[in-house]
């Protein structure tokens, strides 16, 4: 029987008066293994460090870690004479010493503005007994620093400096909000924050059995061919070859699998209208693959045999295949067959050929796209993902040089041929962001003056992703569209078919809400 919603509530609140006070995440019994992942010898930090390029956090070495060769990342908190620092991250602050014979390192330590991002590493060594500091639970050790490196350094006098006292008035903390986040209390605060928004979550789910619905984030799907352009600058087809002479022009193809029955010369035609709708393309290359290594079709008559051997053979063709090829602009030519691929699997399917398994769960990373494209339309460069995205390493120098050659390290997870996340590596150097917003995209950096002052305030090297959770959902229950996983899911023109939204608002609304409605 369910409480009353007083009584929830009440419950509720007991509940995250115990958990936020240091309850246990879990109530046991529950299984030892998942109670040893969670409440390990260290559930302080859980185990993200195991994901990150340092070994340790600055808050959790102690006597049992002496003689261990670690790396730490942080930012620096204090320094003198070039031969003793503090390094701080979430997790707290360790003290690092730089041997006295290393005069580079110290001439580095002693150039390195507070607050810059830093990494060291070198053994973990007991601080002699007199020189322990116990309101630290790093004080019974520091760091003799082997290697010392600055990630990102400071690149301006930094409006105020990250300490636990003299704090600045709070009109500036709010102005740099990005340097307040440094503080140790506001830290503890937005996790205690994410903590109870995740025992919210527990207690409904778990204990009254409540169901979360969120509103959906649609997602894209990332399609995959294969590259036959040097086959067809070769083929024997004038009307191929020529294609292939304009500058950006390119071929690509993939194979439907047994698709000679299911694919209808009614289906062809109405790919050949899409292709000139939305693509301004003349239309996808469309032939079967017969029993002699040789293809059948309009265009398959004037191609030599050799490249349609090779054509077959690159793409592990058989007897009873479909071959769909486009050629021209590359971007235009993608995209158009990853629309078609998609098209196709869905005609397989309807046909009972299995194509997408839903017993199975395939995923795929795909990296390496390029930095930026070229737009016909704008008559500009764009780019891709988007203007915040790093260079691949080895690659920087190219954004000089030439930016359309430079792959990106953007990234996104597939999961059985659709795209369930994506994100990428953020660029945290304030002098390369300006550069490819200003002079590559050519776009006003003035609305962004604020993003780059957080940038030369020291910011780590940073990325990050984010998951399609309704996709993902989709794939998981087996459905075959979104909208079976999504409570309220919206139309493709985005309206809402239950109650009619979006829809218009009364004079009173507009005026409430300051919202001026130009007719059209």
């Amino acid at each position: 029987m369910k409480r009353h919603p007083l009584l929830q509530f009440v419950c509720l609140a007991k509940y995250l008066q115990n958990q936020v006070r240091g309850g246990p995440l879990l109530p046991k019994p529950v299984s030892p293994l998942l109670w040893r992942t969670i409440h390990g010898h260290n559930p302080k930090y859980g185990q993200t460090v195991g994901f990150t390029l340092k070994s340790h956090t600055c808050g959790e070495l102690t006597a049992h870690n002496v003689g261990e060769t670690v790396t730490l990342r942080g930012f620096l908190q204090y320094q003198r004479m070039g031969k003793f620092a503090v390094l701080r991250d979430s997790a707290g602050q360790t003290q690092i010493i730089l041997r006295e014979e290393n005069t580079e390192m110290s001439k580095l330590l002693n150039q390195t503005p507070f607050e810059s991002y830093v990494e060291v590493k070198g053994v973990v060594q007991q601080r002699p007994e007199d020189q322990y500091n116990k309101d630290m639970p790093t004080g019974e050790i520091e760091i003799l620093a082997d290697r010392y490196e600055v990630l990102s350094k400071v690149q301006r006098d930094l409006p105020f400096i990250i300490r636990s006292y003299n704090k600045p008035k709070e009109n500036l903390r709010l102005q740099y909000r990005y340097l307040d986040l440094r503080h140790k209390e506001l830290q503890r605060n937005l996790k205690l924050r994410s903590t109870v928004g995740k025992k919210m979550r527990d207690y409904l789910q778990d204990v009254e059995d409540f169901v979360e619905i969120t509103t959906p984030t649609l997602s894209v799907n990332t399609p995959g061919l294969e590259d036959v352009s040097d086959e067809i600058r070769h083929c024997g087809a004038a009307i191929l070859e020529k294609a292939m002479c304009a500058e950006g022009s390119s071929a690509h193809a993939f194979l439907i699998s047994d698709g000679q029955a299911a694919v209808t010369k009614k289906i062809i035609s109405a790919w050949e209208s899409l292709a000139k709708r939305e693509f301004n393309m003349n239309g996808p290359s469309v032939m079967y693959v017969k029993d002699n290594y040789e293809l059948q079709g309009n265009l398959a008559k004037f191609l030599n045999l050799s490249s349609q051997r090779n054509l077959i053979e690159g793409l592990s063709g058989q007897k009873g295949d479909i071959l769909v090829m486009a050629v021209g602009p590359t971007n235009s030519a993608l995209s158009l067959l990853g629309k078609l691929r998609l098209l196709a699997a869905d005609i397989m399917e309807a046909a009972g050929k299995e194509v997408r398994s839903n017993g199975s769960f395939n995923f795929l990373w795909v990296v390496d796209f390029p930095l930026f494209e070229f737009d016909d339309k704008l008559e500009k460069i764009v780019s891709l993902h988007h203007p915040f995205t790093l260079p691949k390493e080895g690659e920087a120098h190219l954004l000089y040089t030439d930016p359309l050659q430079a792959k990106s390290q953007h990234y996104d997870l597939v999961l059985n041929g659709s795209e369930i996340g994506g994100g990428s590596i953020r660029v945290h150097d304030p002098v390369m962001q300006r550069h490819i917003v200003e002079d590559i995209l050519k776009l006003d950096a003035q609305s962004l003056n604020f993003f780059n002052e957080a940038l030369a305030s020291g910011t780590p090297p940073h990325g990050g992703i984010a998951l399609g959770f309704d996709r993902l959902m989709e794939k998981i229950c087996g459905s075959k569209s979104i909208r079976d996983v999504i409570a309220f899911p919206k139309s493709m023109e985005g309206r809402c078919l239950m109650s009619g939204a979006p829809g218009m608002i009364t004079k009173e609304e507009e005026q409430l809400y300051h919202i001026c409605i130009k007719p059209t």
